[in-house]
């Protein structure tokens, strides 16, 4: 079962959050980003979109911008604290709420589940209500995309990254061989004086979980979801893009 005193990810560093993607990933993350935003328009040419760890808005804000109705949902409020700023410095109307439960029935017409965010679920039953409560908000037939991490993603032994002030370091390792769950660390030193106090460090902690389809397709069909469909193209991004419907 989920450890529920476990931190949330990314609680520490919210607020260098996007800065510290954009130093370890640069434009591989823009490329990453700008086919996703390809994906979900190729599944879906306008309308209304939920998006479950939606966090800084990497994906809300330019759908929003694009003319889609999007709605954020996220468990870190600091993270959407940062989406919130971000969406009202560029006038984008975008609802965020930090438990799914908080939502009355949505209809949507997509939902989103992207950038491993199904990793920091770590049991089935908590798996099983998300994809309950995703399907509960979309319209009959309307499609689900998600993604899983490669298993190599659940194996770093101190990845350091250097730039934009930041000095990071980051280790992910297994808690028994073959996994499933993993233990997450990383360490960032910040040297941005106007920002942040001198050598002002964030330190994370927290847990993910490395799932099989097999697992995913399980817990899709006991929640009302058909067939999943792979969506090529994602190799080498440390990911795998799925897309499946809500049954009519």
């Amino acid at each position: 079962m989920e450890n529920k005193n476990m931190p949330l990810p990314h609680d520490q560093n919210h607020s260098i959050y996007d800065l510290s993607y954009e130093t370890q990933f640069g434009p591989g993350l823009h490329r990453f980003t700008q086919m996703s935003l390809n994906t979900i328009a190729s599944i879906l040419a306008n309308g209304k979109v939920i998006d479950i760890g939606c966090g800084t808005g990497r994906l809300a804000i330019p759908l929003a911008q694009n003319n889609y109705q999007v709605v954020g949902v996220d468990v870190n409020a600091g993270m959407l604290s940062a989406l919130n700023a971000k969406a009202q410095r560029l006038n984008l109307s975008i609802p965020t709420f930090t438990d799914i439960n908080q939502l009355e029935d949505q209809h949507c017409d997509l939902a989103l589940t992207v950038f491993t965010v199904l990793s920091y679920i770590l049991d089935e039953d908590g798996l099983l209500e998300l994809f309950q409560n995703i399907n509960r908000h979309l319209k009959p037939g309307a499609s689900f995309l998600f993604d899983l991490a490669s298993p190599a993603a659940f194996s770093q032994n101190n990845r350091r990254y250097n730039g934009n002030g930041l000095t990071g370091v980051v280790n992910v390792q297994f808690i028994n061989p073959g996994g499933p769950i993993a233990n997450y660390s990383e360490e960032v030193v910040v040297n941005r004086p106007d920002e942040f106090p001198n050598n002002h460090t964030v330190t994370e902690f927290f847990q993910i979980r490395c799932w099989n389809l097999n697992e995913i397709s399980s817990l899709l069909a006991k929640s009302g979801f058909g067939f999943t469909r792979h969506i090529p193209g994602y190799s080498g991004m440390g990911a795998e893009y799925y897309v499946c419907k809500k049954e009519i």
